[in-house]
This record gives structure tokens, C-alpha cells and sequence, in this order.
């Protein structure tokens, strides 16, 4: 089993702590960074991303994820190709519709059809054909040849983009073992109905943890992350600050009971961490499972996790 690490950096983390935590995720073994790319929300990834290149010489880079809305594909694949350089062939593309990007300025995710198109077109570019952008054909004079793409499996139509034109599939997941399973059956569906084999497609699964023996810190501490998919209602989703995404500060993260916090996400101390994530995912069919940290005392957990928690799965 492989392990990833998702975060976003907000304004109140200087980029030389997230740096600390890119080091000490490559010297715990991790397999991949997965950056927040939300202009209004987190630092700006591509900026972030080539500081991690620069400092590490292992783990992967990945946005986490960008959407074909706001990014221009020709943008979006020019520096891709210069941070596949920067790292020595270790950046990845996270894409999906978009979510806390487009709803800030009030706009709609992408279709579907939308989404497969950018990605389309992004392989044409970085592979250097000359590609159909906004009614022309164009040719990127740095182009780098191919960078691996994840999608967003979120539904099953999003699932059936990633089996046809990606190399991957990622998603959040309730840390309950039905929704887990129900993920995978998702993205293997896909597979199946694009007529790809599931070897060498890789599903990445993401999963909240909060590693702390205080368990009412840890669920303080993830309530912000957890609010992020607690939007059940028109008024709930009227009440999100998208300027707040992910914030346990939030005001509306404070709606969320503790109840749903423990439903999305895994919370408490090292040993009862251990047992829910066995519980999740032995025997699951996925290659790479992401952990999803708070953003308080974020390097701690994180050594905490690597430490005491990961090395005890045994899988």
C-alpha cells in the first residue's frame, strides 16, 4: 500500500513550514503531495509545488485538483511541462469539475464533456501535436511529453472520463467500509465499461484523519474539513464561506456536530486510528490511499502518523 498526503496552505502558514511538511512526508515514505489548487482558499499551487521540487527529490507533486473553468488548458499545460522539469519527472494533474474555485466567484462547475475535452486537449499539448484550443489549432514549443492525469471520481459519469483519457481516479471517502467499497466498485465500473484493464490504472482513495489523544481537539481540529461535504441543503450551501474552505475557524464549520465530524472522518488517538483504518482498508481494492490532515499542528500529526499509526497497518 502506498500513502499520500493532501493539504492546502492557507494565509496564515508561511511556505517554509509547508516546505517542513513536503521534507518530512518524503522522509516518512510517503508516495505524493496532493495540493489544494484554489486561488482564493490556498497559496498558489504551481508557486508551492516548484518550492517542494526544490526541495525534495523523491515524492511526487500533484494538484489537488485544478478544474477547466477558470485554468486556460494552454496555461495549465505549460506549467505542468516546466514543473515535470523542475522535479525531475515527478508532477502529477489532479482535475476535477471544480468545487471551492468556481463556487467562490459564484459560477458553475464544469460538464462533464468539459472536463474530458481540457484533459483531451492537455495531452495533445504537453505531448507537442499541434491541438484545437478556442477554435484554433496550436503548438506548445515547451511541451514535455506525457504527465500522468488523476480525475475526480465523484459520480459515475466523472468515473467513466478518468477510465477513458486518465491515469487514474481519486476520491474522498466517509471512512465507513460500505462507502469505500462502493468507491471502487464505482471506478472499476468505469473501467469496465471503457473497456481498460485495471492493471496499471491507479485508484487513489482520500481519507480525513486526525491522529491526537485528545479526541475532542482532533474533532475540533477537522470540523472545517468535514463542513466541506456537510452542504445537505440549499441553505447550508448558502451559508458556506468559500473564503473559508477547509478553515475549522470557519463560522460555518461551527454548524457541524461532532457526530458528523466522527461520520467523516477518522479521529482519536494513535491505536484507534490504527484499528479504523484496518478496518477500512484491508483487503480494498485501491493502490494509493491519501490522508487528508487539519491544518493545525499539521507536522506533528503527520509524524505522528508516519510513526506510530502507518507502520502498525501492516498492509
Amino acid at each position: 500500500m502506498r500513502y499520500g498526503l493532501n493539504f492546502g496552505i492557507g494565509a496564515h502558514e508561511p511556505l517554509s513550514k509547508a516546505v517542513q511538511v513536503a521534507q518530512e512526508a518524503e522522509e516518512l515514505g510517503f508516495d505524493c503531495m496532493w495540493l489544494l489548487d484554489s486561488p482564493l482558499v490556498s497559496k498558489d499551487f504551481f508557486v508551492t509545488a516548484a518550492l517542494f521540487a526544490a526541495h525534495t527529490s523523491r515524492i511526487k507533486i500533484a494538484s489537488g485538483v485544478t478544474q477547466p473553468v477558470t485554468r486556460h488548458v494552454s496555461a495549465v499545460a505549460s506549467s505542468f511541462a516546466a514543473l515535470k522539469e523542475a522535479s525531475h519527472e515527478r508532477a502529477i494533474m489532479g482535475i476535477g469539475l471544480g468545487d471551492s474555485t468556481v463556487k467562490a466567484y459564484g459560477r458553475k462547475p464544469a460538464s462533464v464533456q468539459q472536463l474530458e475535452e481540457f484533459i483531451t486537449r492537455f495531452r495533445g499539448l504537453v505531448r507537442g501535436q499541434r491541438t484545437p484550443v478556442d477554435g484554433r489549432e496550436v503548438y506548445m514549443g515547451t511541451h514535455s511529453g506525457d504527465i500522468p492525469i488523476f480525475v475526480t471520481a465523484g459520480g459515475p459519469k466523472v468515473a467513466l472520463v478518468g477510465a477513458r483519457v486518465a491515469d487514474g481516479c481519486l476520491g474522498i471517502v466517509q471512512p465507513q467500509r460500505d462507502a469505500a467499497e462502493g468507491y471502487v466498485a464505482r471506478v472499476r465500473e468505469a473501467l469496465k465499461a471503457a473497456g481498460r484493464p485495471r492493471e496499471g490504472f491507479t485508484i487513489d482513495m482520500w481519507v480525513r484523519v486526525a491522529v491526537d489523544e485528545d479526541e475532542s481537539k482532533a474533532i475540533g481540529d477537522m470540523r472545517g474539513a468535514v463542513a466541506a461535504g456537510f452542504r445537505r441543503d440549499s441553505q447550508e450551501r448558502e451559508r458556506y464561506d468559500y473564503a473559508e474552505h477547509l478553515s475549522p475557524r470557519a463560522v460555518h464549520a461551527q454548524a457541524v456536530p461532532d457526530e458528523a465530524v466522527r461520520e467523516g472522518a477518522i479521529v482519536g488517538g494513535p491505536d484507534k486510528v490504527v484499528r479504523a483504518l484496518r478496518e477500512l482498508l484491508s483487503g480494498l481494492d485501491v493502490d494509493r490511499v491519501t490522508l487528508t490532515l487539519p491544518s493545525r499542528s499539521r507536522l506533528e500529526r503527520l509524524r505522528l502518523m508516519g510513526r506510530e499509526v502507518l507502520p502498525r497497518l501492516g498492509l
